[in-house]
């Protein structure tokens, strides 16, 4: 499996945050950076496999049975993740 970043693809579900569609409900913690004066951002960080086989097998291996919903088809299939960045200037 490899891991790459990229470009947030519009309609994905998976980078809603990226496009503002973030639900600060399921992340509490949220609140207390944003209060303290920390900046966000969000990139892509796709997971890529080579094959489905090897999808099915290291997704479900490390992520759980849940997610192997959210493989996409094809010759080289795709779990969606996004990776959030906080930081503070001092």
């Amino acid at each position: 499996m490899e891991k790459r970043s990229g470009e947030c693809a519009a309609g994905n579900e998976a980078c809603a945050a990226q496009r503002g569609n973030y639900n600060h409900y399921r992340n509490p913690g949220h609140w207390q950076y944003k209060a303290r004066g920390f900046q966000r951002s969000w990139i892509r960080t796709d997971y890529r496999c080579d094959s489905q086989e090897e999808a099915l097998e290291l997704v479900e291996f490390f992520f759980g049975e849940e997610m192997i919903s959210k493989i996409g088809n094809g010759n080289k299939p795709v779990l969606p993740e996004c990776t959030g960045l906080w930081w503070l200037k001092l």
